[in-house]
């Protein structure tokens, strides 16, 4: 009896070890939001391989979906920097019956190695969707378009940088009175005659 509960006991924790670990351990897509003003946004992705789709298997080709209830699907831009732009081949995939749009990207090179990551793939489009742009699913395949692993990316929303401040009308005009305040004041002080001295 007590050694069939450690058996169960045993198994219980070799299960529960093997799914935490799968769970763990996953290709992950990232993904930081850019408003871009009115309805108009970018996603900026950071692509990590972990390792689990083997022990030397790179992430050379993934898609990411754009559902066109949500993205307006004539607006999907691919905006990528170079030196990403450069080794990696990006387009963007029409919607068709029961298809959503996507983003692809299939590397020119080496592709991303297990335990590296690569940053910077952009897409910017019209958000016609209830709310604020969400996570996104994602699929990686090997060269033969065979589903490696599937996902759903994590999000960030990167805080909106105002080009510097412009001083306001108000704000030019206590610029220019200070200013010429401290006119006054030293064109006053050279009028008076140097006491010091008789």
């Amino acid at each position: 009896m007590i050694i069939s509960r450690l058996k169960w006991w045993a198994m219980s924790l070799s299960i529960f070890y093997v799914a935490f670990s799968s769970a763990a351990y996953a290709i992950s897509v990232q993904s930081q939001l850019f408003p871009l003003g009115g309805n108009q946004y970018r996603y900026v992705y950071t692509v990590t391989n972990d390792g689990s789709l083997g022990a030397g298997v790179a992430v050379k080709l993934f898609d990411i979906e754009f559902d066109p209830a949500s993205y307006r699907e004539a607006s999907l831009k691919v905006v990528t920097s170079a030196p990403l732009s450069t080794q990696w081949n990006e387009t963007i995939l029409f919607s068709a019956p029961s298809v959503p749009a996507a983003y692809s990207s299939f590397s020119s090179t080496t592709g991303i190695v297990q335990g590296a990551k690569a940053s910077g793939f952009s897409v910017e489009f019209e958000w016609i969707g209830a709310g604020v742009p969400g996570t996104q699913s994602f699929q990686i395949f090997d060269p033969a378009f065979n589903v490696l692993e599937q996902g759903t990316t994590t999000m960030t929303v990167a805080p909106v940088t105002k080009p510097q401040d412009i001083p306001t009308l108000s704000e030019w005009a206590m610029i220019l009175l200070t200013l010429l305040l401290m006119g006054m004041t030293f064109f006053e002080r050279r009028k008076r005659p140097n006491l010091i001295g008789g």
